[in-house]
């Protein structure tokens, strides 16, 4: 990553500062620290997409973003997720498909920055977000989701 892009960790915040909560029977901490049930793979929706092979339950915390990769402007492939607040993460959110009708939402939760569960995602279904929720009004891209409540077009930045 260049270092001509600002980080927004001046304040690094550590795994103890975060305070996980208890979701359905399972810890969200289980969750947080078990990356390896989300997996790349080829996607109808674009290209390559994240799955996962296990499922999660909604409203679920499912992947901690680090604060290491949430920058204070836009770079290229980042997804914005507040005023000011862009994420850019090769491994797991880079590959997370736009959805009109998505399973899953980043949120700011306490300190940290999560990809979370809007429903339950069943085991070997793709994690999806809808972009037009984050990103600024930009670029109109064509939508190739095939959702039912597809719009057609989602933004970005």
């Amino acid at each position: 990553m260049p270092n001509k892009y600002k980080h927004l960790n001046e304040k690094a915040v550590d795994k103890e500062d975060f305070v996980l909560v208890e979701s359905h029977s399972t810890k969200a901490e289980d969750f947080l620290l078990k990356e390896n049930f989300l997996e790349k793979q080829k996607s109808l929706i674009h290209k390559f997409g994240i799955f996962t092979t296990i499922q999660i339950p909604a409203n679920q915390p499912f992947y901690l973003i680090s604060p290491k990769n949430i920058f204070s402007t836009h770079i290229p492939k980042s997804i914005r997720i507040a005023t000011g607040k862009f994420v850019f993460d090769e491994k797991i959110i880079n590959y997370v498909n736009h959805s009109c009708n998505p399973n899953s939402e980043i949120g700011i939760e306490q300190k940290r920055v999560v990809l979370r569960a809007k429903r339950l995602i069943e085991t070997g279904e793709e994690i999806t977000i809808d972009y037009c929720e984050n990103e600024e009004k930009n670029n109109l891209i064509q939508c190739k989701c095939k959702s039912e409540k597809c719009r057609n077009f989602f933004f970005t930045t």
